[in-house]
């Protein structure tokens, strides 16, 4: 059946686990993932999502999505992402580009990410928001393959004084077991490109 979007299809009783959801350009918007589903964008695409979670599932596979925020909490088996860019870029109205976006991975078992890229939140005034890091493990067993994290943006955009301290493009936090294979991880202006808090 189609759905008008990828939450719909995720809490319709139709769709079970192992189910694949092929997901047209049009079709995204936010989504909790709480089945284990692939859902894939139809070939040659890409599907956007501003927020996307996936939660307590045993497997998933995900590919082709564009978001903003992205919470991968709790996957019990294996886990894959594949051409995923988390990350949006922000124009202010003045002349000022900035990346918005952060990666949570947490409690997950094996999660293989490839050919993706991730880039953390910038930051030039408060009312700005955080600078983030690109990517957060946190107590995961996680594979980064062929893919790109940068941290966000500080001192570089010329505001020391309200952001002395930029973000890491990835954060290796405690009980994790992270790999890194023909990647580029940099962190921002004034940041190390890896993190281990």
């Amino acid at each position: 059946p189609d759905f008008p979007s990828v939450a719909a299809a995720v809490v319709s009783p139709l769709v079970e686990d192992g189910d694949i959801l092929l997901v047209h350009p049009d079709g995204g918007g936010s989504f909790t993932l709480t089945k284990s589903l692939a859902v894939l964008a139809a070939a040659g695409t890409h599907f956007n999502a501003s927020t996307i979670s996936v939660e307590d599932v045993v497997s998933f596979s995900l590919s082709g999505a564009r978001a903003t925020r992205v919470l991968i909490d709790r996957v019990h088996s294996r886990g894959r992402v594949n051409d995923l860019r988390a990350g949006t870029v922000y124009f202010d109205g003045y002349g000022g580009v900035y990346n918005i976006g952060r990666t949570d991975i947490l409690d997950c078992a094996e999660l293989v990410v490839s050919n993706s890229a991730f880039f953390g939140s910038d930051g030039c005034y408060p009312e700005s928001g955080d600078v983030d890091p690109a990517c957060v493990v946190s107590g995961s067993r996680v594979v980064f393959v062929d893919s790109l994290l940068i941290g966000g943006d500080a001192a570089g955009n010329g505001c020391p004084t309200h952001y002395p301290v930029s973000g890491a493009g990835l954060v290796v936090a405690g009980g994790s077991d992270v790999q890194v294979v023909a990647c580029q991880v940099w962190g921002g202006y004034t940041f190390a490109g890896i993190s281990f808090p």
